[in-house]
């Protein structure tokens, strides 16, 4: 079995130093400053830590690389405490993603009713738009129509009018001529009626 792993201890320095130094100006030569980039350079830093502060630099190297790549025909142990960190690191994940469904599906719902109120919105000013024009349609064929019905009963007002006043016309026009057919009739009965004048001796 393999043994348990060591605890990191303060045994040289200058070598930890070196190469946790070395490690992290490798890693920042091999990305850029970004979130996930910056936590690269952290991983290739820590790992050289650990190299530096490992006494047997070539047993550690040897032992990280059979955890990363570990061969297929040897069996790789772990010990309780790795077992420990990837329970840990299975248990956050698993959390982190429930946390993350649960902010989507609130993201979704709030979406979801910004949107319905939205088309809500634009259903009522749609409606209103609608209801103001029809209003002003209803409003314009009232006014057209009482116009029509004021034009028609001027006009026949007018009509009335002008009939009674021909009616008047022709009346006066009847009775003058009567008048003056009366006037002539006694003229010539006036005429008739005085004695022919005799003759003087």
């Amino acid at each position: 079995m393999q043994e348990p792993k060591q605890p990191i201890k303060p045994k040289n320095v200058s070598r930890k130093l070196a190469f946790t130094i070395s490690f992290f100006l490798a890693g920042i030569l091999l990305v850029t400053f970004s979130f996930w980039k910056m936590i690269i350079v952290f991983l290739i830093t820590g790992i050289g830590f650990y190299i530096g502060s490992s006494e047997n630099l070539e047993g550690s190297i040897k032992s990280l690389i059979n955890k990363v790549f570990p061969a297929s025909d040897k069996k790789v142990t772990y010990t309780s405490e790795d077992l420990d960190k990837l329970k840990k690191t299975l248990e956050k994940r698993e959390a982190d993603k429930i946390e993350s469904e649960k902010k989507e599906a609130q993201k979704k719902t709030v979406e979801q009713a910004e949107a319905e109120k939205k088309e809500a919105q634009k259903k009522a000013a749609e409606q209103a738009e609608v209801e103001k024009k029809e209003a002003q349609k209803k409003a314009a064929e009232q006014a057209e129509a009482e116009k029509k019905e004021a034009q028609k009963k001027a006009a026949e007002q007018a009509e009335a009018e002008k009939k009674e006043a021909q009616k008047k016309a022709a009346a006066k026009a009847e009775a003058e001529k009567r008048e003056a057919d009366a006037k002539e009739a006694a003229k010539k009965q006036t005429q008739k009626k005085e004695p022919k004048e005799k003759p003087e001796a």
